[in-house]
């Protein structure tokens, strides 16, 4: 098989997504922090060292169900903290396939920031460098990454709220 070439569209390089969520910053902080935290709405099993340079593995369960062109969305990802600013920034780069070491070529940076928003919370997510990705196909994981954001931030404002988007 031969790797996806890389590719220069600029509209393949990142996905933003921002959401109001009615609860504290330092609520919502902890919920990106704190490794039991994120396992309830981003992942089953999550380990997080919460510092530059600290490791983060995200774990997704495989379903009976699951069709085989999404196989490849469960399993345990690698990350690497790469920027931490308390209350207010979140970033780290993952691999996007499962049991890979983070790097150029297979990984995407994601980069949380929170904002004060009234009695809420800003948060925004970019995830950049899809069109630096030669280990997998930009395009497609650019589908796959936007779809998953829609749902995993529903998962975040659900758990910090108890409500459904």
């Amino acid at each position: 098989m031969t790797a996806p070439q890389r590719t220069a569209d600029p509209s393949l390089d990142r996905i933003e997504r921002s959401v109001r969520i009615d609860a504290t910053v330092d609520k919502v902080w902890a919920a990106l922090t704190r490794a039991d935290l994120l396992a309830r709405w981003f992942g089953q099993r999550v380990t997080l060292e919460a510092r530059v340079g600290g490791r983060l593995t995200l774990h997704w369960d495989t379903p009976r169900d699951v069709r085989p062109e999404d196989r490849d969305c469960y399993g345990t990802f690698l990350a690497d903290v790469t920027e931490l600013e308390e209350g207010r920034v979140f970033a780290f780069r993952w691999a996007l396939r499962a049991d890979l070491e983070p790097d150029a070529g297979n990984s995407t940076l994601v980069r949380f920031t929170l904002r004060p928003d009234g009695s809420g919370t800003l948060l925004t997510v970019v995830e950049s460098g899809f069109s630096e990705l030669t280990a997998v196909d930009p395009t497609e994981t650019v589908r796959k990454n936007t779809e998953g954001w829609a749902f995993e931030l529903g998962e975040l404002v659900e758990y910090l709220t108890g409500a459904a988007t």
